[in-house]
């Protein structure tokens, strides 16, 4: 399985149209719009408004999650293990799912922390 590639985008505009992408977040506040998608679709969307900032090199890494929507408390270990390792990320979470977000170097070494701490971790499918 491939990993999905993931980028931060920072959209000034009000209310940006989302685009076609199998991963989409979306944080909209005063205006200003950061998405988080696949490297592909983010590139596209940079070529139609070149006055977007795209910040490339970020991975995404998937733990199953209740299917119920709740405060996760696996997520809030793995970044606390994490960030006492001096490894930097953030999480997005839905119902049955908690994505993890990092640098792509970090990627190697994060799921090999992370099995050896009892974390189940997988790249999501592609």
């Amino acid at each position: 399985v491939s990993p999905v590639e993931c980028m931060a985008r920072v959209v000034p505009a009000p209310k940006p149209e989302a685009p076609d992408a199998d991963f989409l977040a979306v944080l909209r506040h005063k205006g200003a719009c950061s998405l988080v998608l696949e490297d592909a679709v983010a590139r596209a969307l940079a070529e139609q408004c070149p006055e977007t900032a795209v910040e490339p090199g970020f991975c995404c890494l998937r733990m199953d999650a209740p299917e119920e929507f709740a405060l996760s408390a696996p997520m809030s270990g793995v970044l606390s293990l994490l960030a006492g390792l001096g490894i930097e990320g953030f999480s997005l979470s839905m119902p049955g799912a908690d994505y993890l977000l990092l640098r792509r170097e970090q990627q190697g070494r994060v799921l090999d922390i992370l099995s050896g701490a009892g974390y189940f971790v997988r790249l999501p499918e592609a």
